[in-house]
């Protein structure tokens, strides 16, 4: 098996208002489209997790 990076992002305090995994499917879908660079091979999946 190859690397895997780990991305960590902090959420606006509005983002309680929508449930994690509505959180997590947009957020997967946005790395979907935004990271085009060339060591990405796929998206594998995203958790969005409560403090």
């Amino acid at each position: 098996m190859g690397k895997k990076a780990v991305i960590t992002v902090k959420l606006v305090d509005e983002s309680v208002i929508n449930s994690n995994a509505t959180i997590a499917e947009e957020l997967f879908r946005w790395l979907l489209d935004v990271l085009p660079a060339p060591w990405v091979k796929e998206v594998a999946y995203v958790v969005v997790q409560d403090p």
